[in-house]
């Protein structure tokens, strides 16, 4: 797929009659290309219907579009036909009495980071002015206009907030929750990866709204920060579960209408098993295959077809337009205290391995960052 692709699932045919293996779609390329996937039904778009009639007729009317039937008679032929189906036998529409379902090593690393300018040839910067940006991980970084976000003029806040909460884990947290899912107020929603820099804010932002919300983290020393200081309704440590479907029924013994996942793989399998009808899935993170070459996440197609299950992956960058708004709400959370941040910070460039590494064990609590320099 390119970037912004879209899926739509009619039908998974290799799947209906099979116990082997199923569809299993890398969720990197999910979360990196912004792939949206949406199962669905044709009775679901029942509004469209005289539009589509509309057009359709006049397009078989003009000749510019043809029909392929393949036509069976009698009930005695209904048994073979239907099994055909799944062989792949018809050419076209079945027809009988019966209506068809349709069914590269040692490279520097850049990411965020806000720095102080010591020399500059843009007269836009002076020395000592403070930027965020995109630059590489390093004491001194040879920069570009382009790749700085904005200058910090001044700030209320630790500088630490904008790498985290005020910059792309909270963007990320903000707009995969609100832009992409569209929760209502007292709808259900699941967090992966809570006790992280981003999922710790989505579960915030869906307490805020007025949701219920269950989180899970890889330590009871998490679990227990969800529950007792950022708000969530439940939390659990997936690693003490042996069966994550059977644990999501118990907290979602009516279904889930947002899963927000940090994760992918088996947990990514459990939620969608466990979501209600037309549920909204974002994929911000699939942490859980990044660094393994083992099993893959693989959701069942027929539970996203027959449930109309929405699933996207996204990037903070894709939403860069609803930046000033994020960043104002969040601005105005933090001063009344409704909002609260988690930082896990480490000090000297040596400690960027070990920190780096820490993130997909999971050691981080809430944002990790790192300080070069005290000022």
């Amino acid at each position: 797929m390119r970037i912004f692709g879209r899926v739509a699932v009619c039908g998974v045919i290799s799947e209906y009659s099979s116990a082997g293996r199923k569809a299993s779609p890398n969720m990197l390329d999910i979360v990196y290309k912004r792939i949206s996937i949406r199962g669905f039904l044709a009775a679901d778009f029942l509004n469209v219907f005289e539009d589509f009639f509309s057009k359709t007729l006049d397009y078989l009317r003009t000749g510019e579009l043809k029909t392929i039937e393949d036509i069976s008679s009698g009930v005695e032929s209904i048994p073979s036909a239907f099994v055909g189906l799944f062989k792949g036998d018809n050419i076209g529409k079945k027809v009988i009495i019966f209506v068809r379902f349709c069914f590269d090593t040692f490279q520097a690393i850049d990411g965020a980071v806000i720095g102080k300018v010591v020399a500059s040839g843009n007269a836009k910067f002076q020395k000592d002015d403070l930027v965020l940006g995109v630059f590489t991980w390093a004491q001194y970084s040879l920069v570009k206009e382009g790749s700085i976000l904005r200058k910090l003029e001044s700030s209320e806040f630790p500088l630490s907030y904008y790498l985290g909460v005020l910059g792309f884990n909270g963007l990320s947290a903000y707009a995969g929750f609100f832009e992409l899912c569209k929760p209502l107020k007292g709808e259900k929603v699941f967090v992966s990866a809570a006790g992280g820099a981003v999922g710790n804010l989505v579960g915030q932002y869906a307490k805020l709204l007025g949701c219920y919300v269950v989180g899970c983290a890889g330590t009871q020393k998490k679990v227990e920060l969800l529950k007792k200081e950022l708000g969530f309704d439940e939390a659990f440590n997936y690693k003490e579960e042996k069966d994550l479907n059977y644990a999501l029924k118990r907290y979602f013994p009516d279904g889930i209408d947002v899963y927000f996942d940090n994760v992918g793989g088996e947990t990514l399998e459990a939620a969608v098993a466990n979501m209600r009808i037309f549920g909204r899935v974002a994929v911000c993170g699939v942490i859980s295959e990044y660094s393994s070459a083992g099993r893959k996440a693989s959701p069942n197609m027929l539970d996203i077809v027959y449930k109309r299950i929405s699933i996207r992956g996204f990037l903070a960058a894709d939403f860069l337009n609803v930046f000033e708004d994020f960043f104002s709400k969040t601005l105005d959370y933090l001063r009344t205290g409704e909002l609260k941040t988690i930082e896990d910070i480490s000090s000297g460039v040596e400690s960027i391995p070990s920190a780096f590494v820490g993130l997909f064990k999971g050691d981080n609590i809430g944002k990790k960052v790192i300080s070069l320099a005290e000022d």
